[in-house]
């Protein structure tokens, strides 16, 4: 396996994990707590510089972006505590801008 390829991978796992929990918890506040755990450990394990604006940036275009699939187009969760999203979404949201921007600097070479 090439290095970028294990490299991404590596980057890929914090979501793997969370995939994989989410087919098993159904709770909510379970789910919230369990996704922050990864983030806070991956965050721990790697952490570029001002990452966390991604994280906040991605966290808050995910709530704009639910909210709207919300009233527009009618997307509805059977579980959904914060403005009819599952709290733990967002933070999905989030991460998921890091690993973008991440997995991106990887392709191009970057990091």
């Amino acid at each position: 396996m090439s290095k970028q390829v294990k490299n991404i991978f590596l980057e890929l796992l914090p979501v793997i994990i969370a995939i994989i929990v989410l087919t098993f918890i159904t709770s909510e506040i379970a789910l919230f707590f369990i996704i922050l755990v990864i983030l806070l450990v991956s965050f721990k394990i790697k952490y570029l510089k001002r990452e966390f604006y991604v994280f906040l940036f991605g966290l808050i275009a995910g709530i704009i972006f639910e909210l709207i699939g919300n009233s527009l187009l009618g997307q509805t969760w059977g579980e959904a505590s914060f403005f009819r999203i599952p709290i733990w979404l967002p933070l999905s949201w989030g991460y998921a801008f890091v690993i973008i921007r991440r997995i991106g600097d990887l392709i191009i070479g970057k990091d």
